[in-house]
């Protein structure tokens, strides 16, 4: 990221690095998944401006990513906003994910922010989803949100692992030219896991991953199993044929796709879940099995915090 102003940071570890961070402006953050940036920026940022009394808006390409936001750093997601002044006065952050970003743009917002920016640009411009009926529509109230916040000396941070000029010149055009970029680069790589890659044919995964169940419930073995998908019939299918064979499952397994995401286990389930995989050493993925899936092979337990 060159042309820019770049502040160069080892490690995102300091929970002072949010006040080193100009107040308006753009501010664009590369910084890997997992390297604690939502801790030391984005977390007291939010709460210093709540605190001041500005309003915050976070837009996020996945909705499960905005809802966990919206848990972990007490904001409102969309669905909860309230489009009064009277509202809006007290409903100071707020959460939304790309596709009904055209519900609240035209609100006062002091603060956007665009985590995953890349993947949320890009599903901005290419996805089929509703963004796709409304897409002209939104890119429109996406530049005239930039241009009216940042012309009120107002802040819009940029967070991506893979942030690069691209992304940063799509939003800087929105601004007025007087508009400065301050950059926050984190080289640190954090400590590495074990992870399997398996490309077989989907059925011959999908037996893997029954094999595996079977031989952990047959030991006892008790860490999570996450299964990642973009096709939620696909994702039910596999999920009742697993129920169906391990009967077991049905009590310990958290389905997160478009009919579950608003249950509150899903809202709050990446809390809980991040302990968890803490206590992994390995992880499988396939380039083939796409579903979305997770449950812990333990019961649950009343007395536990995980």
């Amino acid at each position: 990221m060159q042309g820019q102003r770049t502040h160069q940071i080892i490690a995102l570890s300091n929970t002072d690095l949010w006040q080193q961070l100009p107040t308006a402006g753009i501010v664009a953050i590369q910084s890997r998944k997992g390297s604690g940036k939502s801790k030391a920026i984005l977390k007291p940022l939010i709460h210093h401006y709540k605190q001041q009394g500005k309003r915050i808006l976070s837009v996020t390409p996945r909705v499960v990513l905005g809802l966990e936001q919206c848990v972990k750093f007490e904001m409102h997601w969309i669905d909860e906003l309230g489009e009064t002044k009277e509202a809006q006065r007290l409903q100071l952050a707020g959460g939304v994910c790309w596709d009904s970003l055209w519900r609240i743009a035209e609100q006062h917002w002091d603060v956007l922010i665009l985590d995953e920016t890349r993947l949320g640009l890009k599903h901005l411009a290419t996805a089929n989803t509703a963004v796709r009926q409304r897409r002209p529509q939104i890119m429109l109230m996406l530049s005239n949100l930039i241009h009216r916040l940042l012309s009120h000396a107002g802040l819009v941070v940029m967070c991506d692992a893979d942030l690069t000029n691209t992304e940063v010149g799509y939003i800087q055009q929105f601004a007025p030219t007087d508009t400065s970029v301050f950059t926050v680069v984190n080289h640190h790589r954090g400590n590495p896991c074990a992870i399997d890659f398996y490309t077989d044919k989907r059925e011959e995964v999908e037996q893997q991953i029954f094999d595996h169940i079977e031989q952990q419930l047959h030991d006892g073995v008790d860490r999570p199993i996450i299964i990642t998908a973009d096709s939620q019939a696909q994702l039910q299918a596999l999920e009742t044929r697993l129920i169906e064979h391990f009967p077991v499952l049905k009590q310990r397994s958290i389905r997160i796709d478009r009919r579950q995401r608003k249950r509150n286990g899903a809202k709050i389930l990446w809390l809980a879940l991040t302990k968890r995989l803490l206590a992994s050493d390995r992880y499988c993925c396939s380039t083939h099995l796409q579903w979305k899936w997770v449950f812990p092979l333990s019961p649950p337990s009343s007395q536990s915090n995980n």
